[in-house]
């Protein structure tokens, strides 16, 4: 056992990481969701080295080796071939390449999602190792913000016979009390579909659930654009 129990937050822009060790320390971290990390560039050493400000001094910079790294204002992309606590060294000549130039801001991408890559800076766990981790717990807000900024895919309701416009009676709440003209947020559904069923208060079915009519309901909220998502 480790002891390491690492927990991480994803959000639409940064993802949040905060762990305890095995002896106690506690640790805490923002990298970007996208999974890149940025970081500034030093003046050049040698033709493929360069001084830098490390990303993260809690990281074995050895698991930056191999990873990707570019000028986020444009230029050429070069590989890391080893990664120390005042430089890094690429894989080819920088020389006369637009973008590597010192004070510049570089963006280095190791292929992992975010919540890895946090938790790799997190417990100093190089690229490529197992990550040792006793607990981990994950969260998003992704869904969240995709539904607030009504970013989300089209969405279609399929409830019981009778109930369609649930979502859109709500609970009755106003914003204004007397307000003769009441301007309620549009539900996230697009599409609304009933299905003939019904239980009794005991939950006894009455009506059987007619199986036939949900399937001609789903598939045509697939031809008007609803979509499946697996994950």
């Amino acid at each position: 056992m480790s002891g390491w129990r690492v927990s991480i937050d994803v959000g639409g822009t940064f993802t949040d990481g905060v762990a305890s060790g095995p002896s106690g320390e506690a640790r805490c971290i923002k990298v970007l969701s996208s999974g890149a990390i940025r970081t500034i560039l030093g003046a050049p050493i040698a033709e493929d080295r360069l001084a830098w400000a490390p990303p993260c001094p809690n990281w074995a910079l050895a698991g930056l080796i191999g990873c990707r790294i570019r000028p986020i204002g444009g230029g050429a992309t070069r590989r890391v071939v080893d990664a120390a606590a005042d430089s890094v060294r690429l894989d080819a000549s920088i020389k006369n390449e637009i973008g590597w130039r010192p004070g510049a801001s570089v963006s280095l991408e190791t292929g992992e999602p975010s919540p890895i890559l946090a938790a790799r800076l997190l417990t100093a766990t190089p690229a490529g190792a197992t990550l040792p981790i006793d607990d981990f717990r994950l969260a998003t807000t992704r869904a969240t913000n995709a539904l607030l900024a009504r970013q989300h895919a089209r969405v279609a309701l399929l409830t019981t016979e009778g109930f369609g416009d649930l979502l859109e009676i709500g609970d009755q709440r106003r914003p204004d009390l007397f307000a003769l003209s009441i301007q309620r947020p549009r539900p996230i559904t697009d599409l609304t579909f009933e299905a003939p069923a019904r239980v009794d208060a005991r939950g006894a079915e009455i009506v059987p659930l007619d199986e036939a009519a949900v399937r001609r309901s789903l598939a045509a909220a697939r031809r008007a654009g609803a979509t499946q998502s697996e994950t």
